[in-house]
């Protein structure tokens, strides 16, 4: 993440604004990976998605801040999700709901 975050300026030298989203993204993803591999909804490093979302400030403005920190907010729930599927079922439960709130 931090590789990502110091070589975004600098490749490519002449920054488009393709080649910006596509470094937000690639940031979203690590960060999504590194919370993954970190215990999902229960990782500390949520903050990491805090990187993203900065950057959107600073290059698009309101629409694209707003449209980077839904992205960012709508993959947490696929960590919630993980979290339900990995936690042991008791033989009582019938759906996934009742997983997630015991």
């Amino acid at each position: 993440m931090g590789v990502a975050q110091v070589l975004e300026p600098k490749i490519p030298a002449e920054p488009t604004t393709r080649s910006r989203v596509l470094w937000i993204a690639l940031k979203l993803a690590l960060g999504f990976m590194l919370i993954g591999y970190t215990s999902g909804i229960n990782s500390v490093y949520w903050p990491v998605l805090l990187l993203p979302v900065v950057s959107a400030a600073t290059m698009f403005g309101v629409m694209g801040t707003t449209l980077c920190a839904a992205l960012a907010g709508a993959g947490v729930p696929g960590f919630f999700w993980l979290w339900c599927e990995i936690r042991p079922r008791s033989p009582s439960t019938r759906s996934r709901a009742w997983c997630c709130w015991p």
